[in-house]
């Protein structure tokens, strides 16, 4: 395990106020990683723009 990503007590309706989410997504462009493990995807965004936007960026990292 590289890193544990969290945004405890924060709304997961908009990624943009989600200090957790925003490092998780500047870890992936620096390639710290290359596989994401979630519980569930709403444990990413619960937004399902938000987490398309991520999840192509994901697939066009190769994570």
């Amino acid at each position: 395990m590289v890193a544990v990503f969290q945004d405890r007590a924060i709304s997961g309706s908009s990624a943009a106020n989600r200090p957790g989410f925003q490092k998780m997504m500047r870890a992936a462009e620096s390639k710290s990683f290359d596989v994401l493990v979630a519980e569930d995807i709403d444990r990413i965004s619960r937004d399902q723009g938000d987490w398309h936007a991520a999840r192509k960026r994901f697939e066009f990292l190769g994570i």
